[in-house]
C-alpha cells in the first residue's frame, strides 16, 4: 500500500492530468505540503516550543526540496535544542511574526491563509483540497478548536483517503490481493522484485512427537528438523508468491 500511494502521488504531481482511482493509495497524510500545514497547526497550538519550532522549520525546507541541515545551519548558537534561533528563521522566510501569526476566526480560514503565504497551490493539489474541507467539517462540529482538531487527525484523519470519482478512463491503483477475481485491458505491474519473508528468527519447531521447540534458526550446524521446517516453509511461502503472481498475470485482457 505505501508503494500505491508513492505512485498515485507521482502519477498526480506529473501535471498530466491522470485521474487516479484508488481506496489505499490517496492517503491525505502522504502529501509532504499537508504534513506541513499539520506542522503549522501543532506551531500555532504551541508556539513556544522549540521542538514544535524545529519539526516546523524542518517540513518548512524539506518541501521546498532544500536540505534541512544546511538551511538550518545559520539558526544555530549551539549544538543544544533550545539555541534555536526561530525569530531569525521567522524574519528571513515570513518576512516577521506577525505575518506568520497572523488572526483568524476559523480552522479553515486559517488553512487557507497559510496555504497563500507559503506559496502552496490548492487549486493544483488535491491533498490540500481535502485538508481545508477537513478543517471546514470540523469547524461546523466543534468550531475552531486547533487542539481538538489535532487530536482527531491523529486518531483518525491522518488515514483519509482523496475522493476521486469513478472514471472508466481512469488508472486504478491497488494491490495484487485487491485485483482478484477482476479484470482490465491494460495492466502494469511496477515492480517483479518482491524478496520471499522468510527468516532466520525464531519458530515453533515439531522436533519429535509430542515436543515443540522455540527456537532461532542458527546458520551453522542446524539439525536436520530444523532444515526441513525452514524448507517446507519456504516452499510454501515460494508457492503463496507465484499464486499472487499467477493472479496478477491474468488480470489483463489485452495488454501487460
Amino acid at each position: 500500500k505505501k508503494e500505491g500511494r508513492r505512485y498515485a502521488k507521482g502519477l498526480i504531481e506529473a501535471g498530466k492530468g491522470y485521474k487516479i482511482v484508488s481506496s489505499d493509495s490517496l492517503l491525505i497524510s502522504s502529501d509532504s505540503t499537508v504534513g506541513l500545514c499539520i506542522d503549522y497547526l501543532n506551531l500555532r497550538r504551541n508556539n513556544g516550543n522549540k521542538t514544535t519550532q524545529i519539526k516546523f522549520a524542518t517540513t518548512f525546507y524539506r518541501q521546498q526540496k532544500k536540505d534541512p541541515i544546511v538551511e538550518l545551519n545559520s539558526f544555530w548558537k549551539d549544538d543544544k535544542v533550545g539555541s534555536f534561533d526561530f525569530e531569525a528563521f521567522v524574519l528571513q522566510e515570513f518576512d516577521s511574526m506577525e505575518n506568520l501569526f497572523f488572526p483568524y476566526e476559523n480552522l479553515y480560514g486559517l488553512g487557507e491563509s497559510f496555504i497563500d503565504l507559503a506559496n502552496l497551490s490548492e487549486l493544483r493539489n488535491p491533498y490540500l483540497h481535502h485538508l481545508l474541507e477537513l478543517y471546514q467539517n470540523y469547524d461546523l462540529k466543534y468550531g475552531p478548536d486547533i487542539r481538538g482538531f489535532i487530536d482527531e487527525w491523529n486518531a483518525k484523519l491522518k488515514n483519509s483517503t482523496i475522493q476521486m470519482p469513478e472514471n472508466k478512463d481512469a488508472i486504478k491503483i491497488m494491490t495484487i490481493h485487491k485485483s482478484k477475481g477482476l479484470e482490465f485491458p491494460v495492466v502494469i505491474l511496477p515492480k517483479l522484485s518482491w524478496d520471499l519473508k522468510t527468516s532466520w528468527g525464531s519458530h515453533f519447531v515439531e522436533a519429535e512427537k509430542d515436543l515443540f521447540l522455540y527456537s532461532k534458526l542458527s546458520k551453522t550446524n542446524v539439525p536436520d528438523y530444523m532444515l526441513a521446517a525452514y524448507k517446507l516453509e519456504y516452499d510454501q511461502l515460494l508457492l503463496d508468491e507465484l499464486n499472487i503472481l499467477y493472479v496478477a498475470f491474468t488480470r489483463p485482457s489485452e495488454r501487460l
